[in-house]
């Protein structure tokens, strides 16, 4: 940066469809100056879920995601709450040992979260 400052955290999220659900890749930093982005890509999902008659399985893959604060742990667990309702399956991606792993752990959200390390056999 000119200036000297760090630079912003950045977000990548992209959606995809498989045969028995939605996934929603990230990668980057989930934290409060990114987590909306993650947001408008998920009510972007709910609705399209909300129309489905057959129940359909949500993975958010996190695999990619470098950084996660608390503001990111909140909305995971939003989205977990947002499911509890529905016909719908949610499940949290990480790699094994990476940051977002580490925090969830640490903060017992596996717990409310289902956290998975491959989506391969729950999509």
């Amino acid at each position: 940066m000119v200036d000297g400052s760090a630079p912003l955290p950045s977000i990548k999220v992209a959606v995809r469809r498989t045969w028995s659900g939605v996934v929603i890749d990230a990668s980057g930093d989930l934290d409060l100056t990114t987590v909306s982005t993650l947001e408008e890509h998920y009510k972007s999902v709910q609705s399209h879920l909300s129309k489905m008659s057959e129940s359909q399985t949500l993975i958010l893959d996190l695999r990619k995601i470098t950084f996660i604060d608390s503001a990111g742990l909140a909305y995971l667990v939003r989205i977990s709450q947002d499911m509890i309702g529905s016909q719908h399956r949610f499940n949290v991606v990480v790699r094994e040992n990476g940051q977002p792993e580490r925090v969830i752990k640490l903060g017992q959200f596996g717990t409310v979260l289902n956290v998975v390390y491959d989506y391969q056999g729950s999509a």
